[in-house]
């Protein structure tokens, strides 16, 4: 393909653009054509007779040669009145000076956003620079001049523009209620679906905010979640009732929205999810999805599934990102015995016995390595230990600092010395299962959670990670170090499981020093 046949037709203008010029070296004028194009000459407009020897039309021409060459004509048919060029366009345009501009011409290129959205380009001066500042008003945004033959006081015109647009207003709320309702319902599908579907975020339960979204993302929304509240006869109701109404609403225009887009299912995603952890058999969960309230439970077990393999990718950056950094590792159980114990006719309490996981990065210390060069004993010993850990403890501290130091666990909401030690920043929950922690094998199944992750098992190679743990713990977690080391893979105990460090932490420490008999 020849360069003239390289060009682009752009239909926004009605005119073609090609990226060549005829009058390339014709004159000392320097094309740039490689800069902004080059307009193919059609026989709309009259060709000067300075000209027309040139046989311009349908050839291209730059800017530069257009504007020397074609800008000082008009449209056939029409007046062409000429005038001077001001002195910003001739600087612009690279002009002779003396040229000449049509008015139209003129008018068109203070207009055409291909010259004003130049950096270069100067705007033509607002003919209101010439009047006294006395004589002009600013109100609303808006500028104005009054003369000496106004028919409205200043006061009186301002009343005037205020209730101009009071008026304004009350026509669009007017526009805005001769909607049907069938059409702001189909708008806020089309803007639930789209936060859910294009932008992967999660249901608003926040009144508030919810109508904010909607009037945010679809102007035609405005007001419609206030004439649902005002159905629901707030004047008759305590703030507290009519607080609840509202989120009451948030659900129901969730529910309307997923009965036009059956797509748009977050919220029942949201009551499925609740109705799974509490425990409720598939065939209620499968009667409430038939009804609408919930989705099945199919879907929610492959949403499950797309959470874990989320939370998957989320540890793994979270220690790929503290790769360098000390890891503290926390494995402890948990209890939910605040409740009431009702008993049934096959329990007499309901109390779940939970395993915590939990991984807590500190920035400003240096991770610990497994082969340390001027390690000479292993570092499950304890001459070993000490010389893994000589860099990271600090021998300038004193007894009394030390002590000090067991305040972190002290969550009196007085005391705010070490509110930042227990800040849950770079804490990252790795996992909370049903179970108890008694006995060697549950440690070691505890610690397979975290081994099975790829990054930590990448992490667990080179370096350790610290665990404080009660005696049980301890005890535990030694006992399969011991039998790992004794005993290899035939243990069933993973490698992994000798790059755990237990020992006891301040808060066992200050836990057992307020300890009573």
């Amino acid at each position: 393909m020849s360069i003239q046949e390289n060009y682009s037709e752009t239909t926004n203008k009605g005119k073609r653009k090609a990226q060549y010029c005829n009058l390339e070296g014709h004159d000392d004028v320097i094309c740039n054509y490689d800069q902004y194009g080059a307009s193919i000459v059609t026989d709309q407009l009259t060709v000067p007779s300075s000209s027309q020897h040139l046989d311009l039309v349908g050839k291209a021409l730059c800017r530069k040669h257009y504007n020397n060459t074609y800008l000082a004509t008009a449209r056939k048919g029409e007046a062409t009145k000429f005038g001077k060029t001001p002195e910003r366009l001739t600087r612009f345009f690279q002009l002779p000076k003396g040229a000449k501009m049509c008015h139209h011409c003129l008018y068109k290129t203070d207009i055409d956003p291909e010259y004003i959205n130049s950096p270069d380009y100067l705007p033509a001066k607002e003919k209101f620079s010439k009047i006294p500042k006395e004589s002009m008003r600013r109100f609303q945004g808006r500028s104005y001049v009054l003369g000496g033959d106004v028919i409205y006081s200043e006061s009186e015109f301002q009343e005037l523009e205020s209730a101009y647009h009071e008026v304004c207003r009350e026509l669009d709320e007017a526009k805005l209620e001769l909607i049907p309702l069938s059409k702001k319902i189909k708008l806020m599908a089309g803007v639930l679906y789209t936060r859910q579907h294009v932008y992967n975020e999660k249901p608003i339960f926040n009144p508030d905010e919810f109508k904010k979204i909607l009037e945010e993302s679809e102007p035609l929304l405005r007001g419609f979640f206030d004439q649902l509240v005002a159905g629901t006869n707030p004047q008759a109701k305590s703030h507290m009732t009519n607080e609840k109404n509202k989120k009451r609403l948030v659900s129901f225009c969730y529910f309307l929205a997923g009965l036009n887009n059956k797509f748009i299912n977050g919220f029942k995603a949201e009551v499925g999810f609740l109705l799974d952890a509490s425990g409720v058999s598939s065939s209620a969960i499968e009667t409430l999805a038939s009804v609408g309230l919930a989705v099945r439970h199919e879907t929610i077990a492959r949403k499950k599934a797309q959470h874990v393999e989320v939370h998957m990718d989320t540890m793994g950056g979270f220690l790929v990102k503290n790769n360098e950094n000390l890891i503290v590792l926390n494995v402890d159980d948990f209890h939910n015995i605040h409740e009431y114990r009702r008993s049934d006719t096959t329990t007499t309490h309901d109390i779940g016995h939970f395993v915590t996981i939990l991984l807590k990065a500190l920035p400003e210390m240096a991770s610990v390595s497994y082969k340390n060069p001027n390690q000479e004993k292993s570092i499950h010993n304890k001459k070993g230990r000490k010389s893994a850990f000589a860099n990271s403890e600090s021998s300038q501290e004193t007894y009394d600092e030390r002590v000090e130091r067991l305040l972190v666990h002290n969550y009196d909401d007085r005391i705010e010395q070490r509110r930042v030690d227990r800040s849950m920043v770079d804490t990252k929950l790795v996992d909370l299962k049903e179970g108890s922690l008694h006995t060697t094998v549950e440690y070691v199944d505890a610690l397979r959670v975290l081994i099975d992750i790829p990054k930590a098992e990448t992490y667990m190679k080179t370096q350790v990670l610290i665990a404080p743990m009660d005696y049980p713990g301890q005890l535990n977690v030694r006992r399969a170090v011991t039998l790992r080391i004794k005993f290899g893979d035939s243990s069933g105990i993973p490698e992994q499981i000798l790059h755990v460090v237990p020992m006891i932490g301040p808060l066992h420490v200050s836990l057992n020093s307020r300890e009573t008999v």
